[in-house]
């Protein structure tokens, strides 16, 4: 009886070890994995492979930014030094004419114009200059940003577009004109060049999670979510729906804002964005069936609502205390 038991203890003993080494490997076997294999040794009609592998998604310090070898950039958001560089990563390259792309936007009723191209533009927050440093591009992509605009119009200046309220644009993505478009520049055979373009989008999400963001865009394209920025490509996607990289985002529980800026030098002028799809079937986006900035706000203002509505490393601030200082 006392060897029965024993034997029973060491096959209890070794059940416990196969689960929880095979615990132990689930989140490894969960990766996509980068494998180099070599034979080893042939067994009769058996061959015997030893193979090394590596998780496929892991950053590269010797390079500008999240690395995904083809598959995902991921790490963001996108830290000091890497702010205005390009991805090192290859291009996909995906045309996807049926993704979920977004058609209506938050976006100022004139936009900056003369901009002396995108080269020169890019880099400079004409949203804070514009705004007479109330808002900056940061600032507008948080929830507290976005609620200012209730009051705080843009001056882009006499040359370069006037002045500009807040209202809901919409947009054709299979346009490769759609900016244009969308601020009724365009004109069959001439060619609308150098400005930039700011878009605001509200996301509702049911939890936290890690969400897949694409864009398409000419030229430069610039994203911030909830203050922080996860993507920069001073480089056209090739196409109004064609994508060069799909980038790993973190969307919180209720409302997160996006911002998007594209600035153009000529030729086609377009902004897309998409987001994959189990993100696409559990998130709601604003604006909804809005036309303009008061019917925006009635959208938006249950989703916001109590939300943190400035950066992390400002102080915080709720949606009661925007009510009070209103």
């Amino acid at each position: 009886m006392s060897q029965s038991r024993e034997i029973r203890l060491l096959i209890l003993i070794l059940a416990w070890v196969v689960v929880a080494t095979f615990l132990i490997s689930l989140p490894i076997m969960a990766q996509d994995l980068d494998c180099i294999c070599k034979e080893k040794k042939k067994n009769g009609k058996e061959i015997v492979l030893e193979c090394v592998c590596k998780p496929i998604n892991v950053n590269q310090p010797g390079n500008n930014g999240p690395v995904a070898k083809g598959k995902r950039l991921i790490g963001g958001p996108l830290k000091r030094g890497q702010l205005l560089s390009n991805p090192a990563a290859a291009e996909l390259k995906e045309d996807r004419p049926g993704a979920p792309w977004i058609t209506r936007w938050y976006m100022p009723t004139a936009t900056y114009i003369n901009s002396r191209g995108f080269a020169v533009s890019g880099p400079i927050d004409h949203i804070k200059a514009a705004s007479g440093g109330v808002l900056t591009q940061e600032s507008l992509s948080t929830v507290g940003g976005l609620l200012k605009t209730k009051t705080t119009k843009l001056n882009w200046g006499k040359n370069h577009g006037g002045t500009a309220d807040w209202t809901v644009l919409e947009i054709d993505p299979q346009n490769g004109d759609n900016m244009s478009v969308a601020y009724g520049l365009f004109k069959p055979g001439q060619d609308f060049k150098n400005f930039d373009t700011w878009a605001l989008l509200v996301i509702e999400s049911p939890k936290d999670h890690v969400a897949v963001m694409s864009t398409a865009h000419d030229d430069w394209a610039q994203v911030w979510i909830n203050g922080e920025k996860w993507y920069n490509n001073s480089k056209w996607t090739g196409g109004a729906v064609k994508v060069s990289y799909d980038v790993e985002v973190k969307l919180n529980r209720g409302g997160n804002v996006l911002l998007f800026r594209c600035g153009e030098s000529g030729g086609s002028d377009y902004f897309n964005l998409h987001f994959d799809d189990v993100t696409d079937r559990k998130v709601k986006y604003y604006p909804n069936k809005a036309n303009n900035k008061n019917g925006f706000f009635a959208e938006v203002g249950r989703v916001l609502r109590g939300l943190a509505v400035e950066p992390v490393d400002k102080l915080p601030a709720t949606w009661s205390d925007i009510k009070r200082k209103q």
